[in-house]
């Protein structure tokens, strides 16, 4: 269903990419919702029925964005193909245009990062909580022992990269060790019965 606001909106502007106009002319497409539009009896707790009509991510970026007075807008890759609308929305509401550098994540091998995965094990009690030192979240590694600083300096080395990085564990805790190596205290002892 296509109001003419939204036909009008996407007959003014022509653009060849997907991503650009099918959110503007199908509101209701699953993968590219400019806004939800509440009909009937859907209600949203938050607001009750004040509001018809809820700005989703596409929409509410490059607004939050200007809001917010970004100038520069770091995003993951994946939302790369999304580049063309978040600029002509900033256009089309007069506001100053923002530069967007992607960057790809980073993923450790032999290791699940999946945010759902992990919630399940937290939720089943598999695990004590996101802290727990078997995790790998940031909680759970600085509860291993990694250093802020440490932590830090791996990902300055790293680098903001556009390709798909599988990393290992020994090199983010290798940079952790050089850290700590330094300022940790040492001490020896000698057993008496060995003496």
């Amino acid at each position: 269903m296509v109001t003419p606001s939204q036909d009008r909106l996407c007959a003014q502007e022509r653009y060849h990419a997907r991503s650009s106009h099918l959110p503007i002319r199908r509101c209701y497409s699953s993968h590219h919702r400019v806004c939800r539009i509440l009909a009937g009896t859907k209600v949203v707790l938050i607001s009750s029925d004040k509001y018809k009509a809820y700005p989703m991510y596409d929409l509410a970026c490059p607004l939050i964005d200007h809001i917010d007075g970004v100038t520069h807008a770091l995003r993951a890759n994946e939302y790369w193909a999304r580049h063309e609308q978040y600029q002509w929305f900033i256009e089309r509401f007069g506001f100053p245009k923002i530069e967007i550098f992607d960057f790809s994540r980073i993923d450790f091998v032999y290791t699940v990062l999946s945010k759902r995965k992990l919630k399940y094990l937290v939720e089943k009690g598999v695990v004590n909580g996101w802290d727990d030192p078997r995790f790998p979240t940031v909680r759970g590694i600085r509860s291993r022992g990694m250093t802020v600083k440490g932590l830090k300096d791996y990902i300055i080395g790293q680098g903001a990269s556009q390709m798909q990085l599988a990393l290992e564990w020994d090199s983010i805790w290798t940079t952790n060790k050089k850290v700590i190596d330094p300022i940790a205290p040492r001490y020896w002892a000698i057993a008496e019965d060995d003496m």
